[in-house]
């Protein structure tokens, strides 16, 4: 997973592997929110361009109210939840 430790705003944009779909259908997401996780996925942040495709391999994570321990647990679930859909 590659991302870009923010200089203000609040969110962290990660790019996972392309193997990896992040989209609101995809395996990624529904788990995510069974383990109470939510993150935008990447595709709904691109506008519209016959041009080209928009990605589905990143997200979005906001971090704007929570506290550090909230965070850790969050990316630590989210973490998990990436393990056990690779494991599959």
């Amino acid at each position: 997973v590659n991302w870009r430790e923010p200089r203000g705003g609040l969110y962290v944009w990660a790019r996972l592997p392309k193997s990896v779909n992040t989209g609101v259908r995809s395996k990624l997401f529904q788990s995510a929110l069974k383990h109470d996780i939510l993150y935008v996925p990447g595709e709904l942040c691109y506008a519209d361009d016959p041009t080209r495709r928009k990605p589905n391999n990143e997200m979005r994570i906001s971090f704007g109210n929570a506290t550090e321990a909230d965070i850790r647990a969050g990316i630590s679930r989210l973490g998990e939840t990436l393990h056990e859909l690779l494991r599959r």
